[in-house]
This record gives structure tokens, sequence and C-alpha cells, in this order.
């Protein structure tokens, strides 16, 4: 097995890269650029102007939603690799 740590440094791994290729994410995303052309064609361009500044706070409202999703999966799953050997660090100390 290839080292992940080498996958990371090679950049052949990285938590950014869309990894969802399903036929199920290719249709919704292809019904949301559909959906935003119809409502791009439905708004006056004052209104167009508050539709991406919202799409804009969407967008990085769930980019901060996903890195924590992912700095606390990671460790979860690093909790999860001590307890399979054996190694319970809730009794230690914390120190700041």
């Amino acid at each position: 097995m290839e080292s992940v740590l080498k996958k990371i440094y090679h950049e052949e791994l990285c938590a950014e890269m869309p990894t969802v290729n399903t036929p199920e994410y290719e249709k919704a995303n292809a019904d949301l650029i559909e959906m935003e052309h119809i409502i791009k064609e439905a708004l006056n361009s004052e209104n167009k102007e508050l539709f991406y500044q919202y799409v804009n706070m969407m967008v990085n409202k769930h980019g901060l939603e996903l890195e924590d999703f992912f700095m606390r999966g990671f460790k979860t799953g690093f909790n999860l690799a001590l307890e399979c050997m054996g190694i319970d660090f809730s009794q230690v100390k914390k120190t700041d």
C-alpha cells in the first residue's frame, strides 16, 4: 500500500479535490445549473446582483461547514485508530 503521506506530499490526495463521480451527482449538478439559468432569466439586473451575493455567501458558508466536517472526521478517524491500538487518551490530562 502506498504511503498516504507521500500521496499528500505529491498532491495526489487532497480533501479539496472533488471525489463525487456518480450518475446521481452528475444529474443533481445538471439540475442545479439548469435551475440557475431559469432564475437568472427571471430576474432583473438588480435582483441578479442580489442573487449572486446570496450564492457567494452560501458557498462561503458551505466551505466553512465542509472544513469543519473534514476536521471532525479526521479527528474521529484518528481516535478510532488509537482505540484499535488499545490507547485511551481520554484519561490523559490536557495541557495548554
